[in-house]
């Protein structure tokens, strides 16, 4: 199971990425120890191979980023990094292959949501549908 967790320390916060083993109620800190780091929205892919999740990491600019991981917790890889953009909501296809993923761009005043493709092999974007919010596969 993944959960995200709001932690305090002082008046600084983060949130990280867990994840859960049931079977003997264990806690794995996905996100590392950097209090400023903060993550949110994780998914496994339908293999299980891999989570996706957003992320904006200590003095970066503006909008969270697509990040992969592998789903042992290894080293997080950002897929994004466009820091005018926020991305979101991903969702993956039903065969691991891609993500489409919701960005809202931060820098242009008034501007609408768009659903964007992500192939996981290339790491190339295209533009699928704007506006466009909460993207799902259809089965």
């Amino acid at each position: 199971v993944l959960a995200s967790e709001l932690q305090f320390q002082g008046e600084r916060f983060s949130i990280h990425l867990f994840r859960a083993t049931l079977a003997d109620a264990q806690l794995t800190n996905l996100s590392g120890e950097d209090m400023e780091t903060n993550d949110g929205l994780p998914v496994y892919s339908p293999d299980g191979e891999w989570i996706a999740f957003s992320r904006k990491k200590p003095n970066a600019p503006m909008g969270k980023q697509l990040w992969l991981m592998p789903a042992d917790g290894r080293e997080a890889t950002a897929v994004t990094h466009n820091a005018d953009l926020h991305y979101s909501q991903p969702a993956w296809s039903p065969d691991s292959s891609q993500i489409v993923v919701q960005g809202y761009d931060l820098a242009e005043p008034g501007a609408e949501p768009a659903l964007w493709l992500v192939d996981i092999a290339t790491s190339h974007m295209q533009e699928v549908v704007s506006p466009g919010i909460e993207p799902q596969w259809l089965p």
